[in-house]
């Protein structure tokens, strides 16, 4: 049975190898980056007292290729001083004081009124439409104010709600400097209007379809939603997504926000993406590493950069900083990229049918591990690996690939820890550790062919249950092999040991252990914390090796694993331990490949790297160990023990 088992492995393997040589082919292809900065820091600098070709030339020399621009809204329209925006205590009080208007006669309902400063001003026709019914006009001494109704204290507030593209002298300050322009759209959506409430979204994507497509081919969400997005049905928000791929629109995707909406928008556009990194600098330390960190590790293309704004620093002195930033990182960003215009990774091909294998892989492999903690679970693990498969391919419900991708992605750890034998010399312990590290490359190649796919390189799709993953199997494993070691491998053992009585240290070893595992997992992950004196370990290290090794693997899990194994052969309860800690190490592996918008060679890469210095780490474990055996403890034995 198991033989057959191994070959059903080792063909689904060969069978899904096409999807692997894709994935690698369509990150590599894509080396291109783009940076871009906002026209409103532009604006700032500018009402500091930067001149404007001093602004335009440093963009050009530091190779920044576009320049986001926001629609304008009434708070904009107040700092350029085209109107005046008053409360109703404002007005209430002003023309009480000048006896103009009887107050009498103001709306009743909350709002905001609105004067221009400048007559005729272009932007009064995008107020009224922008507002249409929520908008009344009130003239008191020849001087005309609107009334916008509305909570003052809703968000998005009234001052905030997109008016349109009608800065044509920003626009033409960008293109004629020779920069792109991206622009930036909010979802306007309003449950209060008493149509569709999506007036606004219709007048400001209308706009964007008018841009030439020369000068504008992306853009980019403001806020928390995707154009479009009510939270009711998806009929708006296709039809925008449609609307925008048919002029030849990308869609950019800002790395650690959620936005509602965008997995369907982004699909709707045949996943014309492009993953955007957002820098926000600070004074503690320079932003040129992270920025060329996403574009390494992260395939990230695009990145906006803002200007620092500091109370310290001058205007031109901030500009000069930024400038300095991109520069280094261009230097500092690998050599096979180039600066330019981003561009979405091509489509990878659809591998549908090769994916069945994925699927049988999948479920031998679980059954494979199953094995290895008790041949009686081989089947019930086999049987239900291929049900979500087949749930799965006739039910589409995305939870079940993404449960069976974490089966296998928690099997793997747990079967390259409980496949050990006994090794007699140094070759045989070498010959384990590079099983157990196959067995876990195995479980890798099959989770990236189960989640195959564009959402998932543009991380709209993500693999679940990273907790789950790091935490299980060395639960398991530590079990299993306690179990083994106390020879509790039949039922009736097994509740014989479990009916042994508490003692108080269990509790305090218990205790102990339980806090040395929430400290692990709260490291794990995106909000995982390390200390300064790490940070730098870490940066010196990927300085000197390019992609850096995870600590947890080659100065833990690894070494712990590769001296347990020498140790298996007579003490198998002290090995034990270390081998549990091994777990670590394996699983820490595991979750790197489950990360999908990392580019997969550079995982290999970090993990070869973990694996070969973990090894060397831990045979120099052994030797120490065996030095002091053989020297250090006859001499201690005979002068302190006897």
């Amino acid at each position: 049975m198991k033989k057959v088992l191994f070959g059903l492995l080792i063909v689904s393997l060969l069978f899904t190898s096409p999807m692997i040589y894709e994935r690698i082919k369509t990150e590599s292809s894509n080396n291109t980056y783009e940076v871009m900065v906002p026209y409103t820091d532009l604006a700032i600098l500018k009402s500091e007292d930067v001149p404007a070709d001093e602004i335009y030339k440093g963009l050009k020399e530091a190779d920044v290729h576009s320049i986001t621009l926001e629609p304008e809204n009434i708070r904009s329209l107040e700092t350029q001083g085209v109107v005046a925006v008053l409360s109703k205590s404002d007005i209430q009080n002003y023309f009480a004081l000048t006896n103009n208007l009887n107050t009498s006669k103001l709306p009743t309902n909350e709002g905001i009124f609105v004067s221009f400063l400048k007559e005729n001003h272009k932007s009064e026709e995008y107020l009224k439409r922008a507002f249409q019914d929520k908008i009344t006009t009130i003239t008191a001494n020849g001087q005309k104010f609107y009334f916008i109704e509305g909570k003052t204290n809703d968000d998005p507030k009234i001052e905030d709600k997109s008016l349109g593209y009608f800065n044509t002298e920003a626009y033409e300050e960008i293109v004629s400097n020779g920069f792109q322009v991206v622009p930036r759209i909010k979802n306007d959506f309003s449950s209060d209007e008493k149509e569709d409430g999506h007036s606004n979204n219709e007048t400001m994507v209308k706009q964007l379809l008018k841009f030439p497509k020369n000068e504008v081919d992306k853009v980019l969400f403001i806020g928390k939603e995707v154009v479009g997005y009510d939270g009711k049905g998806r009929e708006k928000l296709s039809k925008y997504a449609k609307q925008l791929k048919a002029n030849d629109y990308d869609v950019v995707v800002i790395e650690g926000t959620e936005q509602k909406g965008m997995q369907t928008f982004a699909k709707e556009m045949n996943y014309d993406v492009e993953r955007l990194y957002s820098e926000t600098r600070t004074s503690e330390d320079a932003a040129s590493e992270r920025l060329a960190r996403a574009v390494k590790e992260r395939n990230i293309r695009t990145f906006l950069v803002k200007v620092q704004k500091l109370d310290d620093k001058s205007a031109e002195d901030e500009f000069k900083q930024m400038i300095n930033e991109i520069q280094d990182f261009h230097a500092e960003a690998p050599g096979y990229f180039k600066t330019g215009e981003a561009q979405p990774f091509k489509d990878m091909k659809d591998y549908k049918w090769l994916q069945l294998f994925a699927f049988l892989g999948g479920s031998v492999y679980l059954a494979l591990a199953a094995a290895s903690v008790h041949k009686k679970l081989t089947m019930l693990a086999l049987v239900g690996g291929l049900v979500l498969s087949a749930g799965y391919l006739l039910l589409g419900v995305g939870m079940l690939l993404k449960g069976l991708a974490l089966l296998v992605a928690t099997a793997g750890p747990i079967w390259a820890v409980l496949s050990v034998r006994q090794a007699k010399n140094i070759d045989k312990i070498v010959w384990n550790f590079v099983m157990a590290a196959l067995i876990v490359f195995a479980g890798a190649w099959l989770v990236v062919c189960l989640l195959y796919g564009d959402a998932y390189l543009y991380k709209l799709e993500e693999f679940r249950g990273i907790k789950v993953l790091l935490a299980l199997p060395i639960l398991v494993t530590a079990i299993v092999l306690g179990l083994q070691v106390n020879q509790a491998t039949s039922l009736k053992k097994f509740m014989s040991y479990l009916n042994t009585p508490v003692r108080y240290w269990h509790v305090v070893v218990l205790g102990v252990v339980a806090v040395i595992g929430a400290y692990y997992l709260s490291r794990s992950g995106n909000t995982g914390t390390a200390s300064a004196l790490e940070l730098t370990f870490r940066s010196k290290l990927e300085e000197i090796m390019f992609v850096r090794p995870r600590t947890k693997e080659f100065l833990i899990g690894f070494p712990f694993f590769v001296f347990g194994l020498y140790l298996f052969r007579r003490y198998a309860g002290i090995a034990s331990v270390f081998l549990v800690v091994g777990a670590i190490g394996f699983a820490s592996m595991m979750n790197t490949f489950t990360h999908l918008h990392i580019p997969l060679m550079l995982s290999v890469l970090r993990s070869l790297y973990a694996l070969v210095i973990g090894l060397m780490i831990g045979l120099v474990m052994i030797a120490v160990y065996k030095a002091l055996k053989e020297k250090l403890y006859p001499y201690v034995r005979e002068r302190w023990i006897q």
